[in-house]
């Protein structure tokens, strides 16, 4: 499940729906990438000045760490993580392997106009769990036939990356297709995931991160 907003110091803490960078299809909506509960009124801002809504294809994954006052954003469609320090101020970001350059939008007209895929979806994180120490993200990073969706998703192998709160990467698990959900359990140290064919499956990261 996509996830657009976190807390941070008892402040809510908003995704921005309305920036999108992607240099393949010439588009660039540049601005800050969290809104403050508080600035809430600078999303009218950013709607009146952009042409075209990036929402369907600039979501992903926000996560929060008071103690160690650091917001995460994984991007779902590009292969993008960001780490900011409870200020917002950036501090890491995490580009590629992937640069989805094949990947096709297009301007749907309706209320407005809108950006959307069309064809093939890139994935690049898919979900994103973390506890006091580290964070956990699942990335594929292939775009997916939507002709053949389910069964492509089946068998699509991809990879649980560990990071820790400053962006630096640990180590990473191969997985042999694409988990459906997951959750940390603190107490075994061990991650239970459900996979795309709905088997329970648990990860011991004492043994094998």
């Amino acid at each position: 499940i996509l996830q657009n907003v976190t807390k941070i110091n008892d402040t809510l803490i908003f995704n921005n729906p309305f920036i999108y960078s992607n240099k393949a299809i010439d588009i660039d909506f540049t601005g800050e990438r969290f809104i403050k509960e508080s600035e809430l009124e600078k999303l009218n801002e950013y709607r009146k000045k952009c042409e075209i809504f990036p929402y369907n294809v600039n979501q992903g994954f926000i996560l929060s760490n008071n103690e160690k006052k650091r917001i995460a954003f994984f991007s779902q469609g590009l292969s993008l993580c960001e780490i900011y320090d409870s200020n917002l101020n950036l501090i890491c970001k995490i580009v590629g392997p992937d640069s989805f350059d094949k990947q096709k939008i297009k301007i749907r007209t309706d209320d407005y106009k809108s950006l959307v895929y069309s064809g093939s979806i890139p994935w690049a994180y898919t979900d994103v769990i973390s506890n006091s120490q580290y964070i956990y993200a699942v990335y594929i990073g292939r775009m997916i036939n939507t002709e053949h969706y389910d069964n492509n998703l089946r068998s699509t192998p991809g990879y649980i990356i560990q990071f820790d709160w400053n962006g630096n990467f640990i180590t990473s698990l191969i997985l042999k297709g694409k988990l459906l959900s997951m959750t940390y359990n603190e107490v075994i140290n061990a991650i239970y995931a459900i996979d795309y064919n709905g088997n329970v499956v648990r990860y011991d990261l004492s043994k094998i991160l």
